[in-house]
């Protein structure tokens, strides 16, 4: 008997952080988010509604807590209705799918800024990232052709990532 996938863990780290060149300004800030590989072998993510996802701040995966209030900043909450592909699988080469070698890394700038977050000027932001991934895939053989990645071989699993602290300038011209 083959093993179920749901009950292995997802083999992924997610880190937060702000870049040099990614200042905050004017209600609105960058942050980086880093997804490593922690497995021997590579990896396929279906971003949604993962924080490599490029709507993850209007989903709300990303959460921004006023350091002040302790209040989280309003948020779109968007849901979105996404369809698997006609075929009933993806294929690695699918723009859903990302793709992260073995002790890899994917990254993504995530742009906060509204409507997708209300951020406060002068208002200082714990930030955290918090999900559940949809569908990884863990290749741990040599396969000769690309695989299908099919919804009931992805591991599910719950995410979270470091906390990190944003501050939003109080002032500036438009």
């Amino acid at each position: 008997m083959s093993e179920t996938p749901i009950m292995r863990t997802v083999p992924l780290r997610v880190t937060l952080s702000l870049e040099d060149s990614a200042h905050s300004n004017l209600g609105a800030a960058t942050v980086h988010v880093t997804v490593t590989n922690l497995s021997p072998h590579p990896v396929s993510i279906l971003r949604w509604s993962s924080p490599l996802d490029p709507r993850a701040i209007a989903m709300g995966t990303l959460k921004f807590v006023s350091s002040r209030t302790n209040e989280t900043a309003p948020c779109l909450n968007i849901k979105i209705n996404r369809k698997m592909p006609a075929s009933g699988y993806f294929s690695m080469g699918d723009d859903q799918i990302t793709t992260i070698p073995a002790g890899g890394t994917a990254q993504r700038d995530l742009q906060a800024k509204e409507p997708e977050v209300a951020l406060t000027k002068g208002e200082q932001y714990l930030v955290k990232a918090r999900g559940r991934w949809m569908g990884v895939w863990i290749h741990e053989s040599e396969e000769k052709e690309a695989p299908k990645l099919r919804m009931e071989d992805a591991l599910t699993g719950d995410f979270e990532s470091n906390r990190i602290g944003i501050e939003i300038p109080a002032g500036g011209e438009l």
